[in-house]
């Protein structure tokens, strides 16, 4: 088969080894694009792995785990679930089969045959020429203060797939000459970590470092040479800046340091670094001169947390992000000789990436206008273009860009988080909850027989409800981000803390009447745990030098009160007495305060390995259930809340994979949990090109 086919959205091209979908390049082996023809030309056949093999290879020694990682390879591209597969079946111990409908390639054209198809064809020829000029004129419009760069030509693009997406790539740099790529990628399964020479035109890789049991982080390249790369190695007892030559491997360290090294970048001249690092609990910025015996930290006072530092085209500037106190997302200028900052941009919110094209526009990965995508701020007039959109849960790292060539490279990370539960009712099947985007922080109702959950299907986050199979959105806040949601005592209304506009809010949606109310702004960030009883105020942790305080604020007055210190995770007033139970982190207990000030020790953690983050302990009919952390997965427990009750052997309740996080815990009519898990990850490199025609 060497003509081109469509597989529903994918274009396939066994003459070039390639499969198009959406404007995005994936580049095949030639064994992997035979297998995948071979697949197509028997559609319905079942074929073993050594039929295939003799078929392909008649005449070659050609191994069976070929056609086994062939198989794999075609799943990724075509995002084929094997167990519930779209294009590839596997018939357990008889072998594979194609199911997928294939369409030859059509002409674009067909002949007209009759008078009134002719009519149609003039008019539909008119309606497109129309529209093409309008396109061209809007487009003239808004690309103007780009003329010059793009030689008044508007470019179409061609995006690459540069890796398979199996390894959690963390770090990248693509050379001047777009034909080798370094990387850091770390092992899904293992501690393992590696950085990696691959060459674009034959696919080749080459690994440069191995290491297990340690982080590598942010390569990058001198600026002079390609073949000499920096990057950060960390162990647990300190971090190192090491500078390698790619041809010999030979390698020495520049600067080592006790505290966490987050990020490098070097300046035009490749005479000094910038480096983001985390000092007394905050991402900060320090410079390091490469030239001199003595290598020496100058830290840069910014206030906040700042990261992502990009040097100016003439290396006097800094640019970076920085996250103020109060949560607001600016885009910074550093002056190295004056020692001062300025704002450059206050628009975006969720900036993964940041690149200095040229002294008059900046690169952001970042979401602006209630959108993520890749942007362009043009630093003369503060406005902004967007370069290319992203789907919801897919962000961009590692962003670079090629003005000359029309060419923008980035680390394309996609992840989806679903909803899990254990012990709800039968009727209730998360399956039809759970969307192709992140879906996550569930809250059961008992009396709503009912899920509130945060979803970004939308693009933005929004508050949710899952009821008989049928998914509902709440709100329209367009949130950069949502926490985890708490219901009222009488399940009449929800509370949540939402990022919006680069501003933390406290949300309260009421139910019944469907509707929201922004209540008041929140200063910093908090995690909610619970609603008084008279629905008035609301408890909740923030955290401070004493690991995480309590705090209860009024919802009327807006005043806030701290009432416990070294506290978190539980807070919740007990209708027998009006006490308060909390959970002491600084002793692992959970503790009963009467209103006389008394305390009383009600569980020890003091010897359980327990799973530390909010609502992950919960109290419920006195009962209190936890989680507990065992080497091979994570255990919901329960036991009863006082020692003097019968039965106070703690009981297992449900065994959960490792990388499940607890949301919520109680009874409904039997004990249920309710859980996020990561049901897909992946990491690709992009090369963005521009194709003239």
């Amino acid at each position: 088969m060497k003509s081109d086919f469509q597989l529903g959205n994918y274009h396939v091209c066994p003459q070039h080894d390639k499969v198009t979908y959406d404007n995005e390049v994936y580049k095949l082996e030639p064994k992997i694009m035979e297998v995948l023809c071979l697949l197509v030309h028997c559609r319905g056949e079942v074929l073993s792995r050594k039929e295939i093999a003799n078929r392909l290879w008649p005449d070659s020694v050609v191994g069976l785990e070929v056609v086994t990682r062939a198989i794999f390879e075609l799943r990724k591209v075509f995002n084929d679930d094997s167990k519930n597969p779209q294009y590839i079946e596997t018939i357990a111990k008889k072998g594979y089969v194609f199911i997928a409908t294939i369409d030859q390639e059509k002409k674009k054209l067909n002949k007209v045959k009759s008078k009134s198809n002719k009519s149609l064809f003039f008019i539909c020829t008119v309606l497109i020429a129309l529209s093409v000029v309008l396109v061209l004129t809007l487009t003239e419009s808004t690309n103007k203060q780009h003329k010059a760069v793009t030689n008044d030509v508007v470019p179409n693009y061609q995006v690459s797939v540069l890796s398979d997406g199996q390894g959690d790539i963390q770090s990248a740099v693509i050379s001047k000459d777009s034909s080798q790529l370094i990387y850091i990628q770390k092992d899904q399964d293992s501690a393992n970590v590696q950085l990696i020479l691959k060459n674009i035109n034959n696919h080749q890789q080459t690994v440069l470092l191995a290491l297990e049991q340690q982080e590598l982080r942010s390569v990058i390249t001198s600026p002079n040479d390609d073949r000499t790369v920096y990057f950060i190695r960390c162990s647990s007892a300190r971090c190192e800046i090491i500078k390698q030559d790619v041809d010999s491997s030979a390698f020495e360290i520049i600067y080592q340091s006790t505290a966490q090294l987050k990020g490098i970048s070097i300046a035009p001249n490749g005479k000094k670094l910038a480096i983001v690092l985390i000092l007394n609990g905050h991402l900060k910025l320090a410079t390091l001169e490469l030239e001199g015996e003595v290598k020496e930290l100058v830290h840069l006072e910014t206030s906040g947390a700042s990261y992502l530092a990009k040097f100016s085209q003439n290396g006097t500037e800094l640019y970076f992000v920085n996250n103020e106190v109060k949560r607001q997302t600016s885009i910074q200028r550093y002056n190295l000789n004056s020692h001062q900052s300025s704002v450059v941009s206050v628009k975006f919110s969720r900036i993964t990436s940041l690149h200095r094209e040229s002294d008059s526009s900046l690169l952001v990965a970042g979401k602006t206008q209630g959108l993520y995508a890749i942007w362009r701020i043009n630093l003369l007039n503060d406005e902004i273009t967007q370069v290319r959109s992203m789907p919801p849960s897919t962000h961009a790292y590692s962003l670079t860009n090629k003005f000359k060539s029309q060419e923008l490279f980035y680390i394309q990370r996609s992840s989806n988080l679903d909803i899990g539960s254990k012990g709800l009712p039968s009727n209730i099947n998360l399956s039809d909850l759970n969307s192709h985007a992140n879906d996550f922080n569930g809250v059961w109702s008992t009396k709503q027989q009912a899920l509130f959950f945060i979803s970004q299907r939308t693009g933005n986050y929004e508050l949710w409800r899952y009821e008989n199979a049928t998914n509902r959105k709440l709100t329209d806040i367009s949130a950069d981000s949502i926490k985890r949601p708490i219901l009222n005592y009488q399940q009449t209304k929800i509370a949540f803390i939402a990022l919006i506009d680069n501003q933390l809010k406290l949300v309260i949606h009421d139910i019944a009447k469907n509707q929201s109310v922004i209540s008041q702004n929140i200063d910093e960030l908090s995690y909610l745990l619970s609603w008084s009883r008279d629905n008035e105020s609301i408890y909740l942790s923030i955290k401070s030098d004493n690991i995480y305080d309590i705090w209860q604020l009024n919802l009327e007055s807006a005043l806030s009160k701290r009432i416990l210190l070294g506290a978190g995770l539980i807070a919740e007033e007990n209708i027998r007495d009006n006490s308060i139970i909390f959970a002491d982190l600084t002793s692992k207990k959970v503790v009963k305060k009467t209103q006389q000030g008394d305390i009383f020790v009600i569980k020890d953690f003091v010897d359980i390995p327990l799973v530390v983050h909010p609502h992950s302990v919960k109290i419920n009919d006195e009962k209190i259930y936890y989680v507990r952390n065992k080497p091979a997965a994570n255990e919901v427990i329960s036991e009863p809340l006082y020692s003097h009750q019968p039965n106070t052997s703690p009981q297992q309740l449900f065994t959960l994979e490792k990388n499940s996080y607890v949301t919520d815990l109680g009874i409904d009519k039997q004990a249920y949990v309710i859980y996020d898990y990561t049901s897909s990850k992946s990491s690709k490199m992009m090369l963005v090109e521009a194709v003239r025609e």
